[in-house]
């Protein structure tokens, strides 16, 4: 699918950001390994590559969904 989605956004940057994102997110949401999820991610972000400003975009999105997940499992923990 990222083979796919980069051929398919050359030359439109923020569409394969977008892209990018909706794959690594599935990544999370279909519940891989942290170990996975990291091996995952190195195929595709050597695969999309983005300009510095979108990359990190996408890390902060990143960071604020693995920050989200946190809570939901902190939160779900104290009930």
């Amino acid at each position: 699918m990222a083979h796919l989605k980069t051929k398919a956004t050359t030359g439109k940057l923020p569409e394969r950001e977008q892209w990018k994102w909706r794959l690594i997110r599935g990544l999370y949401e279909k519940e891989f390994e942290r170990k996975q999820i990291i091996k995952l991610f190195e195929i595709i972000d050597n695969m999309m590559t983005l300009s510095p400003e979108l990359q990190s975009s996408l890390e902060n999105k990143i960071k604020q969904f693995e920050q989200e997940i946190t809570m939901s499992l902190i939160s779900n923990m104290e009930l």
